[in-house]
């Protein structure tokens, strides 16, 4: 049987609450200070943060806790041009799961585009 999204989601969050991590999407400890004309902030009302600083999450394809790092942030924020109200939601293995998964899709998809056109441009001619 299928699960719905919201009953994966409740599975994964009890599933931390019976690990006793507490720490969910709270902050851990190491702290990365933020270079504010790298960033691109677009938040209404809220004030651009000083410093980044580590949290855990969940992944929300496999639910593993995970840690990202006031580093990893620092990159995604500044250098990768992430936008400020983004947060992780994947593990890195989930990520390049997806990421190839996405690839082949386009791939797929592209591929049927080419054959219709040919196929259409060979029935006008």
């Amino acid at each position: 049987m299928k699960r719905t999204k919201n009953e994966r989601k409740g599975n994964k969050l009890k599933k931390l609450r019976e690990d006793d991590n507490t720490h969910y999407y709270l902050s851990v400890g190491k702290w990365a200070e933020v270079d504010s004309d790298k960033v691109s902030f677009t938040g209404c009302g809220a004030l651009k943060p000083k410093y980044y600083k580590e949290y855990y999450f969940c992944c929300k394809d496999c639910g593993v806790n995970q840690v990202w790092t006031a580093q990893q942030q620092k990159w995604w924020y500044e250098e990768a041009g992430g936008k400020l109200e983004t947060r992780a939601v994947r593990c890195r293995a989930c990520r390049l799961k997806e990421k190839m998964r996405i690839s082949q899709a386009r791939a797929t998809h592209l591929t049927g585009l080419s054959q219709k056109r040919q196929k259409y441009c060979i029935t006008k001619l």
